[in-house]
């Protein structure tokens, strides 16, 4: 099973015994390995302490900093984020007066202006008299018998 061999029209197939197996295991070394030893590194073990010369006394020591200060940052401290977009922009839907971002005062919403529509369907002259001289007759007199 572990080499499998097949018969294919009379011929016999099967795989490579060099190319198709793994390398061997390289042979063991016979001598201590040092490569993972600390033992000969002075504060490389557990425990060790350097000796006090090597730390002076904290009364001799320069002054503590503090190195996760973030009071010079705005808005690094908490319950400062803003989630919005801050504006003096007051809306009132009852007086519907605003004024743009370029700060010119926008036309009242809730009287649209539909002129250009107009012009594009009925021609540039629809809100002026006809060229007969007298007034376009309006949608509802039609409806009225005279």
């Amino acid at each position: 099973p572990l080499r499998p061999t097949f018969s294919i029209h009379g011929m016999d197939i099967f795989d490579d015994p060099i190319k198709t197996r793994p390398k061997c295991l390289p042979k063991a070394h016979a001598g201590p390995t040092r490569s993972l030893h600390t033992d000969d590194i002075e504060g490389a073990r557990a425990g060790w302490k350097p000796p006090h010369e090597m730390q002076p006394p904290l009364e001799k020591r320069r002054h503590f900093r503090n190195t996760n200060f973030v009071g010079d940052i705005t808005g690094a401290q908490p319950d400062t984020v803003k989630h919005a977009i801050r504006t003096m922009r007051a809306t009132n839907p009852l007086n519907p007066a605003y004024r743009s971002l370029d700060g010119e005062i926008l036309p009242d919403p809730t009287q649209p202006d539909f002129s250009h529509i107009f012009e594009h369907f009925l021609g540039p002259d629809s809100g002026r008299q006809s060229k007969s001289g007298g007034s376009r007759p309006t949608s509802t007199s039609r409806y009225i018998k005279t």
